[in-house]
Order: C-alpha cells, then sequence, then structure tokens
C-alpha cells in the first residue's frame, strides 16, 4: 500500500517539474529570440562611452568605446535604460563574441569607419548622419 501512495504522488511531482521545465524553456526561447532580433537591427553607437578601458592619471574612465547597441535599448557600463538592463547579459555575450568594442585611441577604428564599415554595421540613430558622411 506505501508502494502505491509513493507512486501516486511522484506522477504529479513530474507533471510539475515538466510544467516549470516547459515554462521556463519558452520564456528563454522568447528572452533570446528577441534580443537576437533587437541585435540583428542594432549597430555600432558612434558616439564614445566608457566602459572603464582607458583612465585619467586621476582614475576616471575616458569616452573612447564605440560600443555595439541593440536596435531597441541602451546598455554601457555606467549608462543603460531599462532594456538595456534587461538585455545585459545578452549585450555582454554578444560584445565578447560577435560584435567587439572598438576603441578611439585605435588607428583601426577610424579605418573601419571611413572605409569598411556598411551602412548596417551603424545604429540606427546615426545612420542618415553616417550616410550624409559617407557620401561627401
Amino acid at each position: 500500500m506505501n508502494e502505491a501512495k509513493a507512486t501516486e504522488t511522484s506522477v504529479p511531482r513530474r507533471k510539475t517539474w515538466r510544467r516549470i521545465l516547459v515554462s521556463f524553456s519558452c520564456i528563454a526561447a522568447l528572452y533570446i529570440g528577441s534580443y537576437a532580433a533587437n541585435s540583428r537591427l542594432g549597430g555600432y553607437w558612434l558616439k564614445p562611452e566608457r566602459d572603464g578601458k582607458h583612465r585619467w592619471s586621476m582614475g576616471l574612465s575616458m569616452h573612447t568605446a564605440i560600443l555595439w547597441q541593440p536596435a531597441y535599448g541602451y546598455c554601457a557600463r555606467y549608462n543603460s535604460d531599462l532594456v538595456g538592463y534587461c538585455y545585459m547579459p545578452l549585450v555582454a555575450l554578444d560584445r565578447a563574441w560577435i560584435h567587439p568594442t572598438m576603441y578611439v585611441t585605435e588607428d583601426s577604428t577610424f579605418d573601419w569607419i571611413n572605409h569598411k564599415a556598411r551602412v548596417t554595421d551603424i545604429h540606427p540613430y546615426f545612420r542618415d548622419e553616417f550616410i550624409t558622411a559617407q557620401t561627401k
């Protein structure tokens, strides 16, 4: 009789865990999928931002980083909005593996902006300005 009760209680527990796992998987897929679409529509934010790599002698960080930003939301080390905070882990992974940060202190950054950058590499906020500068 005890064995029958043990199997009866384990079946609802399995269903509960399965529902939790399916729910978590769906939420994770929506989260990652929405960021993938958001990142695909984003681009490099052409206004330098602080990321802590370059510092003044007194310790304050300089605005030298050209960061990849998703189309919606803004995520920087010292300046983010709500959407940026929500996507912060994925933005960090994106910048580490797919869209590396560029620095204005490196000559290759200006060479990339002036000669190699495509319009789709630039954030939509700066695309009109980028196109105007490229056609001059």
